[in-house]
């Protein structure tokens, strides 16, 4: 498989764990969701040392930047839905 089969399968990974443990455990208090948002933002905007600049390294940061983005911007819809449908 090609380095880019492996991001996007890497990429969808992430956003169906985050999806997926947002619907089985609910949401957690909102600063929390907000703190994860902040970080996510923070490793995305963090430089790459030159040293660990591969495509494993790129593909590990995206995993972990598309798993805590969308735990943070999903949470209020999950929410919502689970609140609801109780």
């Amino acid at each position: 498989m090609s380095s880019t089969t492996w991001a996007v399968l890497a990429y969808a990974v992430a956003a169906g764990l985050a999806l997926i443990l947002l619907y089985l455990s609910g949401t957690k208090p909102w600063y929390w969701h907000v703190l994860s948002g902040v970080v996510a933002v923070g490793i995305g905007l963090t430089p790459i040392p030159a040293k660990w600049n591969t495509p494993v390294t790129n593909v590990v940061v995206g995993f972990c930047f598309v798993f805590l983005m969308l735990w943070a911007v999903a949470a209020p819809f999950i929410g919502r839905h689970r609140r609801g449908s109780l």
